[in-house]
């Protein structure tokens, strides 16, 4: 009589059954972080970074990112203005050394000036400007 310790109870007899969970039908949807252009264009953020700026060029800091112009009428936006990128499931947003800035307003009102060079979390419902501009982020 086999068992653990001396309850005397036995292992289980696994027959044929799978053993791997899967996720229900409600979990496994999948989510995706996207940014609301002023233009009224809406971008799905994946696995390559964003770069947005009034005229982005490409940085070899990130060869592989996505160069999505804004339409800048005041020209407040830097050319390569701010990096949107998926750090695992979570949205940052990164200053590139503009001229004026990412300022963050969070679904609650509080606003994060994140500075030059600074990165911070975003959570949906929140509004990035550049300049003059605001993309509105979102998930779908």
């Amino acid at each position: 009589m086999g068992g653990f310790g001396s309850g005397g109870f036995s292992a289980p007899i696994i027959n044929d059954i799978d053993e791997h969970t899967t996720l229900s039908a409600r979990r496994s949807k999948p989510t995706y972080w996207t940014l609301a252009m002023p233009n009224g264009a809406v971008e799905l953020v994946t696995d390559r970074a964003i770069v947005v700026g009034r005229e982005p060029q490409f940085m070899p800091a990130l060869p592989q990112a996505r160069l999505i112009p804004v339409p800048d009428p005041t020209r407040s936006v830097s050319k390569n203005h701010a990096c949107f990128s998926l750090y695992g499931a979570t949205l940052v947003v990164e200053d590139l050394g503009s001229t004026n800035g990412v300022i963050v307003t969070r679904p609650n009102g509080r606003e994060d000036d994140i500075g030059v060079g600074g990165r911070t979390e975003l959570e949906a419902g929140s509004r990035v400007e550049l300049g003059d501009t605001v993309i509105n982020i979102g998930r779908a």
